[in-house]
C-alpha cells in the first residue's frame, strides 16, 4: 500500500515539475522573443516610414487621375461580402466590385433558398468581431438568428418504446453565439451593402466637386465567373486583370489594385497563381510553389452529406396511440431546437441518423441533415420511391409514408432528395502563400476565408475563420505605413501561423461527432473520447494548470488558434512522459531482472 502511495505521489511530483518547467521556459523565451521582436519593430517602423511617402504620392496621384483606388472581390458569400463592406468604408474608401458566379436571378442580387446548399453557420465570439464593427450587420444578425442559450439537444431513439430526450446545450463559452442558415446570412450582408450604398450616395451629392466622398461604393454582379488572373501593365501603374465569363457564356476583362480572392475551396484565383510562374515573372520574390494546397485527411473528411426538407415544427411519435399505425403524435419538434433522430439499422453500411439544427421560427422548411461514409447504402438508391421506403422503414417516429397517404414529405421532394448529388466535407488543407503582390507594391492579390484555409464543419469554425481573416487584413491594411505591397506581406507574416494552426486544430478537434458507423470509425470515437475526458479532467484536477482540450479552448475568443494548438501540445507533452515514467515504473523490476539474467 505504501509503495502505491508513493508511485502517485511521483507521478503528481512529475506532472508539476514538467509544468513549471515548460512555464519557466516559455517565460525566458518569451522575454528573448520580445527583445528581438522589439529590436525588429524599430528596423520596421524606420523601414515603413521610408516607404509612407511614396505611398502617399501614390494615393494622390490616383486621386488626380480620376477617383478612388480599385478593388475586385472573387466570391459573392460571406466572406467575399464582408471584405467589400471592410474596402469601401474609411479610412481604406475602395470602389468594390464583387463577381459572384452564381446567378442569384433577381435585380436585388439577393441569394435564394438553395436546397443543396442547406446548411447553417454557428457566428461565435470570433465571427462577432466583424458583425459588432458593422452594427447594421449585428442588430440584423440578432433579429434573423437563433441565439445558441435559446436552444436545447433533443435525442429521439429509434425504437418507438424508448422516450424522447431532451436536455440543455452545454455551453464552452461565456459569449452568445447565433444560428443563421447561408442564404440568410448572405442576404444580411447584401442589405449591409444596400445600406452602404445609400450612405455612398448621399455623401456623394452633397460633397463638393473637389471631394469624391470619404466612403467607396460596392457594386455586386451575380452570374460572373472568374476564369483567370493575370498581371497588366499600365502607362502609369501595375495593375491585375481578372479574366471572367458572363452568363451568357461571353468573357470580361476588368483591372484592379487589389484583387481579393473569396471564391471558395476550389479557388480559381488561387490555381491561378499556383499555375502563373510564367505570367507573374516580372513580380519580385513571386513563388508559384507557395499556392500549392497542403492537405490531410480527417476522420471526417470524405463524408458525404445531403439534406432532406422537413415541415417546421414536424412532429415525432411513440407507441401508446390509436391511429391507424397504433402511435400517436406526442412531441412538436421546434425549430430552435438541435434534434437528432436515430434509424433503426445499425451496420457499417446503413446507420443513419438524421441531424437538425436551429432555425428561427416562420421558416417553411427545416433540412434534415444525413452525413454517411461514401459506401453508405443511401447513395445506391436513385429514385424517390426508393428513397421514401428506405426511409420509412428505417424511422418509424416519422410520418415518412407517401404523401397520399398523410406523409409529411412531398412526392417531389423525395425525387429531388434521390437525384442531389449532395457535398463532401473536404480535407484538412491550407495554402502557404496568402498573397502575390507586384515589384512597385501598388497592385496585389490576397487569399481570403476558404481560398486560404478549409476542413470539415465539425469545429464550427468556417465562417468565423473567414471573418477573422477580414478583420485581421482591415487591422493589417488600417495600421501599416507602407504601400499595397507592404500591406499585404505584413498580413502573411501575422495570419499563416494562425492559419497553419487552424487546420491543427480541424484534423484533431471532434472528427467523430457524426457517429461514423464503420466499426474502426466506433473504436476510434471511444478512444478519442477518453482521451478528451482525460484531459477535461487534469484540466479539473491542476485548478486550470493543465489547459483544456482543443475544441474547449477554442471557444475562449482571447485565444489565438495559435495559443489553442501550443496549449494542446503542452498538455500532450505532459502526459506522454508522465505515461512514460509510468512505464518505466511498472516495468523496472522486470527490466532489471532481464538485465541481471541477460549478463
Amino acid at each position: 500500500m505504501m509503495m502505491n502511495y508513493c508511485k502517485i505521489a511521483l507521478v503528481v511530483y512529475h506532472i508539476i515539475f514538467f509544468r513549471f518547467n515548460s512555464y519557466v521556459i516559455a517565460f525566458t523565451q518569451s522575454s528573448s522573443r520580445s527583445i528581438q521582436r522589439r529590436h525588429k519593430f524599430e528596423k520596421q517602423e524606420e523601414y515603413f516610414k521610408g516607404r509612407a511617402a511614396r505611398r502617399e504620392s501614390s494615393t494622390k496621384l490616383m486621386g488626380e487621375i480620376g477617383g478612388k483606388k480599385n478593388a475586385i472581390v472573387i466570391g459573392g458569400g460571406p466572406v467575399g461580402l464582408a471584405s467589400a463592406l471592410v474596402l469601401a468604408n474609411a479610412p481604406h474608401c475602395y470602389n468594390v466590385t464583387v463577381y459572384e458566379a452564381t446567378d442569384r436571378m433577381t435585380s436585388q442580387s439577393r441569394c435564394l433558398f438553395d436546397p443543396a446548399l442547406a446548411y447553417l453557420y454557428n457566428v461565435n465570439a470570433r465571427g462577432q468581431t466583424l458583425t459588432k464593427a458593422f452594427p447594421f450587420i449585428h442588430e440584423h444578425l440578432i433579429e434573423k438568428s437563433v441565439a445558441a442559450s435559446q436552444t436545447k439537444f433533443v435525442l429521439s431513439p429509434a425504437n418507438l418504446d424508448d422516450e424522447i430526450i431532451t436536455r440543455s446545450v452545454p455551453s464552452m463559452s461565456d459569449e452568445e453565439s447565433y444560428w443563421i442558415p447561408r442564404h440568410e446570412m448572405v442576404n444580411l450582408l447584401q442589405d449591409a451593402i444596400d445600406d452602404h450604398n445609400a450612405k455612398e450616395r448621399a455623401e456623394k451629392a452633397s460633397a463638393d466637386s473637389q471631394n469624391d466622398g470619404l466612403l467607396g461604393r460596392i457594386e455586386v454582379q451575380s452570374g460572373m465567373e472568374c476564369m483567370d488572373v493575370c498581371p497588366e501593365m499600365t502607362s502609369s501603374f501595375c495593375k491585375v486583370k481578372v479574366i471572367l465569363k458572363n452568363k451568357e457564356g461571353g468573357t470580361v476583362t476588368s483591372t484592379a489594385n487589389l484583387v481579393v480572392a473569396a471564391d471558395g475551396i476550389h479557388s480559381k484565383v488561387r490555381q491561378s497563381l499556383l499555375e502563373g510562374s510564367k505570367v507573374f515573372a516580372n513580380w519580385k520574390n513571386f513563388k508559384a510553389n507557395r499556392f500549392k494546397v497542403k492537405k490531410w485527411m480527417s476522420p471526417a473528411s470524405g463524408l458525404r452529406l445531403k439534406a432532406l426538407q422537413l415541415p417546421a415544427n414536424f412532429t415525432l411519435q411513440q407507441n401508446g396511440g390509436s391511429n391507424d399505425r397504433g402511435t400517436k403524435e406526442v412531441t412538436i419538434m421546434q425549430n430552435n431546437n438541435i434534434v437528432a433522430i436515430r434509424g433503426l439499422k445499425n451496420g457499417p453500411r446503413d446507420f443513419l441518423s438524421l441531424g437538425c439544427l436551429p432555425m428561427k421560427d416562420g421558416v417553411m422548411s427545416r433540412p434534415a441533415n444525413a452525413m454517411t461514409r461514401p459506401d453508405h447504402v443511401l447513395w445506391t438508391l436513385k429514385t424517390g420511391e426508393q428513397v421514401q421506403k428506405w426511409y420509412e422503414e428505417n424511422f418509424p417516429r416519422m410520418s415518412f409514408q407517401k404523401e397520399e397517404y398523410g406523409g409529411i414529405v412531398s412526392t417531389a421532394e423525395w425525387e429531388r432528395f434521390a437525384q442531389a448529388e449532395g457535398t463532401t466535407f473536404p480535407p484538412c488543407q491550407y495554402t502557404p502563400g496568402l498573397q502575390a503582390s507586384s515589384s512597385d507594391g501598388k497592385c496585389g492579390i490576397v487569399l481570403l476565408g476558404d481560398s486560404a484555409h478549409s476542413f470539415p464543419p465539425d469545429i464550427g469554425q468556417g465562417i468565423n475563420a473567414g471573418f477573422a481573416d477580414v478583420v485581421q487584413f482591415n487591422n493589417t491594411l488600417s495600421t501599416v505605413n507602407g504601400d499595397l505591397g507592404d500591406v499585404l506581406k505584413e498580413y502573411e507574416r501575422v495570419r499563416a501561423p494562425e492559419t497553419r494552426a487552424l487546420i491543427r486544430i480541424a484534423r484533431f478537434g471532434a472528427p467523430y461527432q457524426y457517429n461514423q458507423p464503420h466499426r474502426i470509425d466506433r473504436l476510434r470515437k471511444k478512444l478519442f473520447t477518453m482521451n478528451f475526458a482525460l484531459r477535461l479532467l487534469l484540466n479539473k484536477v491542476s485548478f486550470g494548470l493543465i489547459p483544456k482540450p482543443m475544441i474547449a479552448a477554442m471557444a475562449n475568443p482571447k485565444l489565438s488558434y495559435l495559443e489553442v494548438a501550443k496549449r494542446a501540445d503542452a498538455t500532450t507533452f505532459v502526459i506522454s512522459m508522465v505515461l512514460i515514467k509510468m512505464m518505466s515504473i511498472l516495468f523496472a523490476p522486470t527490466l532489471r531482472s532481464f538485465w541481471r539474467h541477460l549478463f
